[in-house]
C-alpha cells in the first residue's frame, strides 16, 4: 500500500481525493491529508455569499470527510507542521506526530497580497505556520475566519472598501451590493481588468458598476488611516480620505511556496513541476493548484519555452486546480498524463448586474496588425459591449460583456479552436428580448459548468439516474460546484430534462 501525504486540504486536495476513490477502495494507497484550518474542505470561492448571509458554511462544505469515502484516507484537520524530512520521508507535526509518506504533495493554495502602504501594519508570524495578520479592519477574503469577521462588519451596516480591480475585487463588490451593502471599488490605473479587457470594455464595465451601485474609483490607495488600532479609512492617491469601516484587499493571490523553500525546493512565482506535476529534481513530490507552477526544466520543451517566464504564475483559478488533481490521481496510479504549461484564461463573470465572459488577447485594433480583424460593437445604453479579434477567423481573444449567449458561443468556439462567424455580430440576436429563440441549441458536448469542465451529457444522465433537483444533479456531475456563475443554466437544463 502506497502511503501518500498530501499538505493542504482545499478544494483542489479534496479533488485529488475523490479521483483516488479507486485505488483507495482497492486498498493499492492511504492518504493522509493535512489542514491547518479547523474545517474540512470547502469551497472558497463562494466565501463573499458566506459575508452577505446569503449561504451557510454548510452550502460551502465539499463533503470530503471519513464518512464519505473507504476506509484509507486519514484526514487531520487544524494541523500544522514542525518539520519535513524529504531524504526520510516523513512530516512531523506541531502536536508530535510522525507521518512517513512514499508519495509527498503540496496543495498549500495562496495566500492574499496586501498592499504595500504606510499605516498598514503587519504582525509578523511563523510563515510555515499561519498568515500574516494585517490591522484589524482589514480584511483579505482568503478563508472562513476571514469571512466571519467581515460579516459581522456587513451586519452594522457599515461602508466596505474593496481594493483592486481584477475579476477577483468586482465579483466581492458587485455580491456585497447586490446584498445592500454600500460599497466603493478601488482600483490601481484607469482601467479594470486590464489584461483581460481593451479600454473600450474597461469604461463599459466600469459604468454597468456604476449603475449597480458600487461606486467605482480610479488610482489606488497611498496610505490606510487607522483609530485605536483599528482601520478607519483609507488615503487616497490624490490625498482625498475615504473613511469605511473596513478594508477587503483583492489585488492578487501569492501562491503558498514557505515550506517548499525551508526544505530548499525549487520555486519562482511557485513550486516549480514539471509536465506531470513532479516537483523539478525529485522522484516522489508534487505540487498542484495555486502553489503550482508547471514549467518544466527541460531547456528544449517547444511549450515551455513558448510561454513568458515572468508569467509562468499559476492561474488562481480553479477549473485549472481540478484539471491538475484529476491528472495528478492518474499519474499516480500509474496512467502518464501530461499537463499543458498554460492553461485557457477564459474568464466568466455572472451577476444580477453583469454577464462577462472574456478570453485571450483583445488589445489588438483594427487595421493596426496585418491579416488580424477585429470586429467591435457597443451599446452604453444597455451595457453590452462585444469584441472579437481573430486571423484567418481563428479567435485570438474576445470580450462579450452584457451579452451572455454570445460569450458562451464564443467560449466554445475559443476553446475547440472553431471558426469566428464572418460577421460577429450575429452573434448578439441571441441576447436581445426577440431573439431568446435564436439561442444556440445545446448539444451533449455543450459545456455547463466550466469550472468543473461539466458537458451537457452527465446531466442528463444525472437525471435520468433519478437526480431531480440541482443540489442532486451537483453531487453526481459535479457541475455548479465551483464559482456557481453556471447555476441559472443548469437549474434551465434540469427543468427542462425533468419535463423530458
Amino acid at each position: 500500500m502506497r502511503r501518500i501525504v498530501i499538505i493542504g486540504f482545499g478544494p483542489v486536495a479534496a479533488r485529488l481525493i475523490e479521483e483516488l476513490e479507486e485505488p483507495l477502495a482497492q486498498s493499492r494507497v492511504h492518504v493522509c491529508v493535512i489542514g491547518s484550518e479547523p474545517e474540512g474542505a470547502y469551497n472558497r470561492i463562494l466565501l463573499a455569499n458566506l459575508v452577505t448571509g446569503h449561504s451557510t458554511p454548510q452550502d460551502l462544505d465539499l463533503a470530503c470527510d471519513e464518512t464519505n469515502f473507504p476506509e484509507g484516507v486519514t484526514f487531520l484537520t487544524g494541523t500544522t507542521l514542525s518539520d519535513i524530512s524529504l531524504d526520510g520521508q516523513y512530516l512531523h507535526t506541531t502536536d508530535d506526530r510522525l507521518i512517513s509518506f512514499d508519495d509527498l504533495i503540496f496543495a498549500t493554495g495562496a495566500r492574499a497580497v496586501l498592499p504595500r502602504v504606510p499605516g498598514l501594519d503587519v504582525l509578523d508570524t511563523d510563515p510555515c505556520h499561519l498568515d500574516s495578520i494585517p490591522l484589524p479592519g482589514v480584511h483579505p477574503l482568503r478563508d472562513m475566519s476571514d469571512a466571519r469577521r467581515l460579516r459581522e462588519v456587513v451586519e452594522t451596516g457599515q461602508d466596505v472598501l474593496v481594493l483592486g480591480g481584477g475579476i477577483l475585487g468586482i465579483e466581492l463588490a458587485l455580491n456585497l451590493a447586490e446584498h445592500g451593502v454600500q460599497v466603493s471599488l478601488i482600483h490601481r490605473g484607469q482601467d479594470l481588468m486590464p489584461r483581460q479587457l481593451d479600454p473600450d470594455a474597461s469604461r463599459m464595465l466600469a459604468h454597468v458598476l456604476r449603475q449597480a451601485g458600487i461606486q467605482v474609483i480610479p488610482g489606488g490607495i497611498n496610505g490606510v488611516r487607522s483609530e485605536g488600532g483599528r482601520f478607519t479609512g483609507v488615503v487616497l492617491d490624490d490625498g482625498t480620505v475615504r473613511e469605511a469601516g473596513a478594508l477587503i484587499p483583492a489585488i492578487g493571490a501569492q501562491p503558498r511556496t514557505e515550506w517548499a523553500k525551508k526544505v530548499r525546493l525549487p520555486t519562482h512565482r511557485g513550486i516549480l513541476v514539471d509536465h506531470q506535476l513532479r516537483v523539478h529534481g525529485t522522484s516522489n513530490i508534487y505540487a498542484i493548484g495555486d502553489c503550482a507552477e508547471v514549467l518544466c526544466s527541460n531547456p528544449v520543451c517547444p511549450e515551455c519555452m513558448a510561454i513568458d517566464y515572468q508569467d509562468s504564475a499559476p492561474s488562481g483559478l480553479i477549473g485549472p486546480g481540478w484539471q491538475q488533481a484529476q491528472a495528478l490521481a492518474d499519474i499516480l496510479d500509474g496512467t502518464h498524463n501530461r499537463v499543458p504549461s498554460q492553461v485557457s484564461q477564459l474568464i466568466t463573470m455572472k451577476s444580477q448586474a453583469v454577464s462577462l465572459t472574456a478570453a485571450g488577447s483583445v488589445h489588438a485594433r483594427a487595421f493596426e496588425q496585418p491579416r488580424v480583424d477585429v470586429a467591435t460593437w457597443e451599446d452604453p445604453r444597455t451595457g453590452r459591449y462585444l469584441k472579437v479579434v481573430s486571423r484567418d477567423r481563428n479567435i485570438l481573444g474576445f470580450v462579450a460583456l452584457g451579452a451572455p449567449e454570445a460569450g458562451a458561443e464564443l467560449a466554445m468556439l475559443f476553446e475547440r479552436s472553431g471558426a469566428a462567424p464572418g460577421d460577429p455580430s450575429v452573434l448578439l440576436a441571441a441576447d436581445t428580448p426577440s431573439g431568446a429563440d435564436t439561442a444556440p441549441e445545446l448539444t451533449p458536448e455543450s459545456i455547463i459548468c466550466r469550472c468543473a469542465g461539466v458537458t451537457l451529457a452527465p446531466i442528463q444522465q444525472a437525471v435520468s439516474a433519478g437526480a431531480t433537483t440541482v443540489a442532486e444533479v451537483s453531487k453526481c456531475s459535479r457541475a455548479g460546484t465551483g464559482c456557481g456563475g453556471c447555476k441559472d443554466k443548469l437549474e434551465s437544463v434540469v427543468s427542462q430534462a425533468m419535463a423530458a
